[in-house]
């Protein structure tokens, strides 16, 4: 074989390559969607998604989380201590399809009391179009106990002392 002849191999392959590419498109990386920038392309090719997350900022209530079918574990811990507890939550990756998971805790009192329950929806859709990838997420169906409040954005849920404003 030539040396022309072994130029113009490697002239097909990266023609090849520069038309599969083209067709198929290429991931970015880049998350575009309505979670204000909370995602990011970390450089490495890796993408770091955000999970969604729990905080319990109530002064007493301790929240320990209920198994449901279907539903997925919370880290670091099943329980929620008051003031300074935390649960993050990863649903599944599934492109273009909507994946919806209900959340439930059980509230206690210091004394052992029952206090109420919290129940709530993770919502997330993962799409990619364009060559652009974006991802939508919310939480919603928002349940709390009695004498507490919340507040949400697309990725996170505060639950604190005092009554819900009307909304």
């Amino acid at each position: 074989m030539g040396q022309g002849s072994t130029l113009g191999f490697i002239l097909v392959l990266f023609i090849l390559l520069v038309i599969v590419t083209k067709t198929f498109g290429t991931y970015k990386g880049r998350y575009n969607g309505i979670n204000n920038g909370n995602e990011n392309d970390n450089g490495s090719g890796a993408l770091d998604r955000e999970n969604f997350r729990i905080v319990n900022n109530t002064s007493s209530i301790t929240f320990t989380y209920n198994n449901m079918p279907g539903a997925i574990q919370p880290s670091p811990t099943d329980v929620m201590l008051p003031r300074v507890g935390e649960n993050f939550f990863e649903l599944p990756f599934v492109l273009g399809s909507w994946i919806s998971r209900t959340m439930s805790y059980t509230g206690t009192f210091p004394d052992g009391s029952d206090a109420g329950t919290l129940q709530f929806t993770l919502n997330e859709r993962n799409l990619f179009v364009n060559n652009q990838y974006y991802r939508y997420t919310s939480i919603d169906a928002v349940s709390v106990p009695p004498g507490t409040a919340y507040t949400t954005s697309s990725l996170r849920l505060t639950v604190s002392d005092g009554a819900t404003p009307f909304r």
